[in-house]
C-alpha cells in the first residue's frame, strides 16, 4: 500500500496539526508492518522545524517531495488535473492535513478531524462541503465519531477511531522537574473566548485568598478574548502573580507543565483529549470542562467543569483547584496519572491508522 500525506504542517507548525503529524509519521515509520509513505511537503512556509524534531532520519521507504513554492501553485495545478496524489505518484489514498487543501484529483482523501463548529453556527455549511470532497475520516474520541455520522450524515463505516498518543512530553523530560514553589496553574492554547479566561483569573484570585500564594500561566497567542483578558488582569487581586506568555516557545511547554501543579483546561467544543493527556503524562493533574471527549479519556483523573459553567459552578472552581493543586504532591495520584496516560502511545495511533488506511484503500 501507498499513502501520501500534506506533510507540511509537520515542518511548519509546532503544536497541533502540525505535532500530530510528526508522531505520526515517526511512529508509522517504525512499525514492521507499514505501508510505502510519500509526505507532500510543497508549500512557501518558513520550514521552523528543523530535520532532528522530525525523527526521519535513515528510515527507508518513505518518499519527501519538499518543494518551495507559493501554495497557491498547487491550487493551480489542481485546477489542470495535477493534484497533490498526482504530484506524489498516484497513492492508494491521500491524507490532508487540513480541511479542501491540498487539491486531489483521483486518490481517496482521507482526513483526521480533530475541530468541527459547533451546532447551528454559520460555519457548519462549510465544514459539510469539505466532508463532501473527502473518502473518509479519522477521529479522536467518540463524540466525533458521533458528530460524524449523527450532524454531517456521513457513513459509519468511513469513520474510523484511532487513538492519540501522549508520550511525546514525557519523552522530552528524561527526569521530571520538582513542582514550582508557590505552586503554578497553566493555561495552555490562544486566549480565546470559548475557553473562559476571564472565568479562570476570577477563580484564581479566590484561590490566592486560601492558598496565600499561588501564580498563574497563561501560555498562548492572542485571540479574540486577548483584550478582553488584559483589562481583566488589570482589575485582578492577584494581578502580580499572573503572567501571560503570548509567545510560546515549543521546547519550554513541556517543562512549564511538568512544573505546574495543574493545568487548566476549559473549552466548549473539545474533540481530541490530547492536551490533558499531555499533562496526566508528566504527572501534572487536570481541570477541565465536561465534555464527552475529555471524560472518556479522562475518567476519574480529572476535576471537571461543566460547560457553560453557571453561577454554582463558577463558584466551586476554585476548591477543585484547590484540590488539584494538592494532588500534585500525591506520589500515588501522580502515578496513577501517568498510568491512565502512558495507554495513549503514538505506535498504538500508528497501528490503529495503518489498519484504518487499508480498509479505505481496500473500500
Amino acid at each position: 500500500m501507498h499513502v501520501a500525506l500534506d506533510y507540511l504542517p509537520a515542518t511548519t507548525h509546532a503544536p497541533g496539526v502540525g505535532r500530530y503529524l510528526r508522531e505520526l509519521v515517526r511512529a508509522v515509520a517504525q512499525l514492521d508492518e507499514r505501508p510505502n509513505l510519500t509526505l507532500f511537503e510543497v508549500g512557501g512556509e518558513a520550514r521552523t522545524i528543523g530535520e532532528p524534531h522530525l525523527g526521519l532520519a535513515g528510515i527507508e521507504r518513505i518518499r519527501r517531495i519538499d518543494r518551495r513554492l507559493p501554495r497557491r501553485l498547487v491550487g493551480l495545478a489542481g485546477r489542470v488535473g495535477l493534484g497533490a496524489d498526482r504530484i506524489c505518484g498516484a497513492p492508494d489514498l491521500f491524507q490532508r492535513a487540513l480541511p479542501g487543501t491540498p487539491p486531489v484529483s483521483r486518490s481517496p482523501v482521507v482526513r483526521g478531524v480533530a475541530e468541527m463548529p459547533l451546532p447551528g453556527s454559520p460555519d457548519e455549511a462549510a465544514f459539510r462541503a469539505t466532508l463532501d470532497a473527502e473518502r473518509a475520516w479519522l477521529t479522536f474520541s467518540t463524540a466525533a465519531t458521533e458528530a460524524l455520522v449523527e450532524r454531517f450524515d456521513r457513513r459509519a463505516e468511513s469513520v474510523f477511531q484511532v487513538t492519540v498518543g501522549a508520550e511525546h512530553w514525557a519523552r522530552a523530560l528524561p527526569e521530571p522537574p520538582p513542582r514550582d514553589d508557590p505552586p503554578t496553574l497553566v493555561v495552555l492554547g490562544a486566549v480565546r473566548t470559548d475557553r473562559f479566561p476571564d472565568l479562570v483569573v476570577d477563580a484564581f484570585d479566590r484561590l490566592c485568598e486560601e492558598l496565600g500564594h499561588a501564580r498563574l500561566v497563561f501560555c498562548g497567542r492572542f485571540g479574540d478574548a486577548a483584550q478582553h483578558l488584559g483589562r481583566r488582569l488589570a482589575f485582578s487581586s492577584g494581578r502580580s502573580r499572573i503572567r501571560w506568555i503570548d509567545q510560546p516557545v515549543e521546547a519550554d511547554l513541556p517543562g512549564l507543565v511538568a512544573r505546574a501543579s495543574a493545568l487548566v483546561h476549559l473549552a466548549t467544543n473539545e474533540l481530541t483529549p490530547v492536551t490533558p493527556l499531555e499533562a496526566l503524562a508528566v504527572g501534572t493533574p487536570v481541570v477541565v470542562s465536561d465534555l464527552p471527549a475529555l471524560r472518556e479519556a479522562l475518567g476519574e483523573e480529572a476535576w471537571y467543569v461543566p460547560t457553560p459553567p453557571s453561577l454554582r459552578h463558577r463558584k466551586a472552581l476554585p476548591g477543585q483547584l484547590a484540590e488539584a493543586v494538592a494532588s500534585a504532591s500525591d506520589p500515588a495520584a501522580c502515578e496513577r496519572r501517568r498510568a491512565l496516560a502512558g495507554r495513549f502511545t503514538w505506535n498504538r495511533c500508528a497501528r490503529s491508522t495503518v489498519q484504518a488506511w487499508r480498509a479505505i484503500a481496500a473500500d
